[in-house]
This record gives structure tokens, sequence and C-alpha cells, in this order.
């Protein structure tokens, strides 16, 4: 695998490996891109992970469903903006996430399947 691919890799039913697209304005992202192509092959995700920032997160295999997310924080007294990029595997109502910033920092959080279920695969 090239180590200076970013993004997401989606490991599928059929064996196939999908590493995330370019984000192509006026399009769907990536991801919307692969959930329509699980949905219309009838294929799922056995494995998901993230690179970003020189370092590599994995999801748990063969999870009920996964998330893909990403998001901004910002501080308020520095004014410094971080972008996160995130991978999470879906157990019972729970989201288990593994957040990524470019400088390869991870954070991890639990969330409610409701509170995410619009970036999952369960959709």
């Amino acid at each position: 695998m090239d180590e200076t691919f970013t993004g997401w890799l989606a490991s599928l039913s059929n064996g196939e490996t999908v590493l995330e697209g370019e984000w192509i304005e006026g399009e769907s992202s990536p991801w919307r891109k692969l959930l329509k192509r699980l949905k219309d092959d009838n294929l799922t995700i056995t494995q998901l992970r993230l690179q970003r920032g020189g370092v590599t997160v994995v999801c748990i295999p063969k999870s009920i469903g996964y998330v893909q997310a990403s998001e901004e924080t910002f501080t308020v007294f520095s004014k410094k903006r971080t972008y996160y990029q995130g991978v999470g595997s879906i157990l019972n109502d729970l989201v288990f996430m593994n957040w990524v910033n470019d400088y390869g920092e991870i954070k991890q959080a639990v969330y409610s399947l409701d509170k995410m279920y619009l970036h999952s695969t369960l959709q």
C-alpha cells in the first residue's frame, strides 16, 4: 500500500479494496458513492481503515456496519482550526470512532448510532 495515500480504504465482501477517491464539486462524496455501490451490487464492507498524517487506524473487522465522517475543531483562544477525518465500527447501537488529523494525532470517541447513522453503511 502506498504510504503517502491519504484517506479511507474499504475491503469489500467480493475481495476488492476501494480507496477514497477525489472529491469532485457537484458530485456525491467518495463515501456516498461507495454506499451507493454497496447497495446496488449487494456488497458489504468487511474492513475499514484510514491513513492520514502518516498513521493508519483500523476498524473492528466484520462489524455490523461502518462509519466515515469528518469534522473541524476550532480553539477559541488560539483561533486554531484542525481538520479531522474519522472511521468507526458499529457495535449494537454504538459507534466507536477513531479520528486522525493531518499531523497524525489520533483521538477516539464513542457515539450513539442515531447520531452517526447518516454517515453509516446501515442506512
